[in-house]
């Protein structure tokens, strides 16, 4: 099975692992296709610092830009389908793939509603650290480590934002087609009678870049 490549539509693989827990996975060339209509503000705001003629502006801009690389690093160890909610914010129209399971609508919702509510407890916690942050940072501005380590919570709170409304977007988009997949019912299988996800997503024959390594990270 060949990731979906349509310019329009945005494909998401609905997935069963482990414990029958279910999981969504956005192939790379999806990511491309929902992320190409939006803005990166955080990368336009670091470059704005960056080119401003104070000298100090623009020291403060190349150190947010070295905490926002990190940052970038680290967030796909954190959470690998935040990133992915996160993409589900501009497109309207998705395709889910699934195993063949009976009511794949109100599984696909459910799992949101689910991710909603994880992104909206994160949202406050992180709310609270930040805004600590934010009291002490006059005192720890000026001090290149502490300051990188403000940054994070900030971070984490814009992007659990992000998250929540990625995946309200994804349950009300105007348009979703749900598809039955026999490779992605033959993973399942695969899966269940206890194959690594590598291992399954071979067998099964799916050819989805980064699939097998992100289902591995789940098991």
């Amino acid at each position: 099975m060949d990731a979906v490549t349509a310019p329009s539509v945005v494909a998401v693989y609905m997935v069963r692992v482990r414990r029958f827990r279910t999981t969504l996975f956005v192939p790379p060339e999806s990511m491309a296709v929902a992320e190409a209509g939006q803005r990166d503000r955080i990368r336009a705001f670091i470059r704005r610092l960056m080119a401003h003629p104070n000298a100090v502006v623009r020291w403060l801009g190349r150190v947010f830009r070295a905490a926002h690389d990190f940052y970038r690093r680290l967030e796909d160890r954190i959470d690998p389908l935040e990133r992915m909610l996160k993409a589900l914010n501009g497109p309207s129209a998705l395709r889910v793939l699934h195993a063949g399971h009976p009511r794949p609508r109100d599984e696909f919702r459910g799992l949101l509603r689910g991710q909603v509510t994880k992104h909206a407890v994160w949202l406050v916690v992180d709310g609270v650290v930040s805004a600590a942050a934010v009291a002490v940072s006059p005192f720890l501005a000026w001090i290149p480590g502490p300051y990188v380590l403000l940054y994070y919570p900030l971070m984490r709170l814009l992007s659990h934002r992000r998250a929540l409304k990625g995946a309200r977007n994804a349950a009300h988009a105007a348009t979703v087609v749900f598809e039955e997949s026999a490779e992605l019912g033959r993973l399942e299988e695969n899966l269940r009678s206890g194959a690594s996800p590598s291992v399954g997503c071979d067998r099964a024959g799916i050819r989805v870049t980064g699939f097998g390594a992100y289902l591995e990270r789940l098991s």
